[in-house]
C-alpha cells in the first residue's frame, strides 16, 4: 500500500480512524485548519494503485464546530457511527 502524506499531516492531529470491510475506505478525524471546528471527519477512497485519495471533509450534516471523532463503520458499511461533542450524542 502507498502511504498518503495528506492523510497524516505534521500540522494536525489524526486522531482514530475506520477502515470499510473491503478495505477501499478510511474515515478518520481530524482538526485540519480547513475544517468546520474542532475535529471534523474526513474519507478518504483507496486509489486503483493502492493509494489513498485525497482526504475529503465530510461535510457540515456530520461535522459540527465541536468534535466529531471516533468513527466506526458498520459491517455492511452502510452506517455510520461517530462521538459528537457538537451532536451531543454518539
Amino acid at each position: 500500500m502507498i502511504a498518503s502524506k495528506e492523510i497524516n499531516k505534521s500540522e494536525s492531529e489524526q486522531i482514530s480512524a475506520s477502515i470499510s470491510n473491503d478495505g477501499n475506505y478510511l474515515i478518520f478525524s481530524s482538526n485540519r485548519a480547513a475544517g468546520f471546528g474542532g475535529h471534523d471527519l474526513y474519507i478518504c477512497k483507496k486509489l486503483p494503485n493502492d493509494a489513498w485519495a485525497e482526504p475529503i471533509n465530510m461535510g457540515k450534516t456530520i461535522n459540527t464546530s465541536s468534535d466529531e471523532i471516533y468513527p466506526y463503520l458498520s459491517n455492511n458499511g452502510l452506517e455510520l457511527y461517530f462521538a459528537s461533542q457538537g451532536h451531543n450524542s454518539i
